[in-house]
């Protein structure tokens, strides 16, 4: 059963100005939504130039698992499910919320999961019950972008320091991986939220942080983002070397974007006057940017950004409602930036 992390928040206003409203509309990516899936979840979508290819990275429920597909100008093509609760290595239960980026010649593909319970309560069986270490983020490599292997021993990358619980299921851990190569292709930087009250960096356990890697397995360098908020999504522009940056992220008023000054990624101003980002249809899960296949924010046509900011963005997101009848089915759509985001 599909399970995601859930958190309450206080009612925050961002902004007393007038809000505008736009709302962008979808198409279904009907080539991704498997027969028989009760869910296709949490898109992440890169124009990979390296290639000339657009793969799409999902969660998918055939079974639990990662799946990965590619695009045509027309049409959106299943090519398979490489990750999955099935794989005897790792052995993940509910493994979730793909994000990947291409470096040093290597994808490295990184998701949320939860660690089989041990002995009595062995497996992925009960994964809201006993038996269920909290959700850490997880790393798999690939020469192709298409298949992969687990990294690290099958063991988590960033999980929550000294949790070895497999007595307890609280819904608090690490989750949302959003990775961009940066300081001009020398490191990973991870971004992710986590609800851990006791732990991390940010205010309460509980908000965005990122951590630096120098192979895509080894993390470091614990920094705080922005508290309250979850579920990020975060490409770097590079006007002035990597940034500024650029996230859409969820908060208790909805989905919104935010973009980072111009040297560094722990200042942000919301953008869209605070107003969430509207589609139709609805999402589930907030909408995420695409990029490059290093995590460079680029105009839906494939032209870089320039200051002010002008253009047209590309989406991905799913739409959760009417889950039980039709399954979960993903849609992009395109923006405008200059709604969004103020260079």
């Amino acid at each position: 059963m599909k399970r995601a992390l859930f958190v309450a928040f206080a009612s925050v206003t961002l902004f007393t100005s007038p809000a505008r409203s736009q709302t962008i509309t979808g198409t279904d990516q009907g080539g991704l939504v498997l027969p028989g899936n009760t869910w296709n979840e949490h898109p992440y979508g890169i124009m990979d130039y390296s290639t000339g290819v657009f793969r799409y990275y999902w969660s998918c429920g055939n079974p639990n698992g990662i799946c990965v597909g590619h695009a045509s100008p027309t049409q959106t093509y299943y090519d398979g499910e490489p990750i999955s609760v099935n794989n005897p290595t790792p052995s993940v239960c509910d493994i979730q919320d793909p994000a990947l980026v291409k470096f040093n010649g290597t994808y490295y593909l990184y998701a949320n999961g939860i660690r089989p319970g041990a002995p009595p309560n062995a497996g992925c069986n009960n994964e809201q019950g006993a038996g269920n270490e909290h959700a850490a983020i997880y790393a798999f490599s690939s020469s192709d972008g298409v298949t992969f292997s687990p990294l690290n021993g099958g063991n988590p990358v960033i999980q929550v320091p000294g949790d070895p619980c497999y007595t307890c299921y609280t819904g608090q851990g690490i989750a949302g991986p959003s990775p961009v190569v940066m300081g001009s292709g020398s490191f990973i930087r991870m971004y992710y939220y986590i609800d851990a009250p006791g732990y991390g960096v940010v205010p309460n356990g509980f908000g965005i942080e990122a951590q630096d890697s120098y192979d895509g397995v080894t993390f470091s360098n614990e920094r705080a983002i922005m508290a309250s908020a979850y579920w990020p999504s975060v490409k770097r522009v590079g006007l002035y070397g990597d940034y500024p940056m650029v996230m859409t992220y969820d908060t208790s008023s909805g989905a919104l974007t935010a973009t980072s000054s111009s040297s560094s990624d722990t200042s942000w101003t919301v953008g869209n006057n605070g107003a969430a980002m509207s589609t139709n249809p609805a999402y589930n899960y907030p909408p995420r940017l695409e990029s490059d296949e290093t995590g460079l924010f680029a105009q839906a046509d494939g032209a870089l950004f320039t200051s002010p900011v002008s253009g047209q963005i590309n989406v991905d997101w799913d739409n959760g409602s009417q889950l039980l009848l039709f399954g979960t089915r993903i849609f992009r759509g395109s923006g405008n930036a200059a709604q969004f985001f103020n260079f």
